[in-house]
């Protein structure tokens, strides 16, 4: 519904003009890479290699991450593959929840069903 548009939290407080989310679009050259974003995944990356050199067990929990746009799988399914034994993706997606043979487990609910069902499995261990 375009008229959603609209509403002024759409709109940049400043010109009134309709707001671009600050969001990486694969070749997007008009994305606005802060220096703070940039220190995120520098300290994010850092932990993760800590992680993998130390041969730790980790869990990927993906939310939705589909297949238009596969950077967030290949992040996650890269992350486990990795990591030490016992390391696990859980793919959280109602549509396409497909898995590499090894190290995961796809369940088809959406990311809030998902996450409710993990934490009330989690709660009974």
């Amino acid at each position: 519904d375009p008229e959603v548009l609209e509403q002024s939290c759409f709109r940049c407080p400043r010109c009134g003009q309709l707001a671009r989310p600050n969001v990486w679009f694969c070749a997007d050259k008009n994305y606005n890479s802060s220096q703070s974003s940039v220190r995120r995944r520098d300290v994010y990356n850092h932990w993760l290699w800590d992680l993998q050199a130390k041969k730790a067990s980790v869990v990927v929990i993906e939310c939705g991450g589909g297949m238009a746009i596969p950077s967030v799988r290949v992040e996650g399914e890269d992350a486990v593959d990795s990591s030490g034994d016992g390391s696990l993706l859980v793919r959280l997606n109602p549509s396409d929840c497909k898995v590499p043979a090894t190290k995961a487990v796809g369940i088809p609910l959406g990311a809030m069903g998902g996450l409710k069902r993990l934490d009330e499995s989690l709660q009974r261990v």
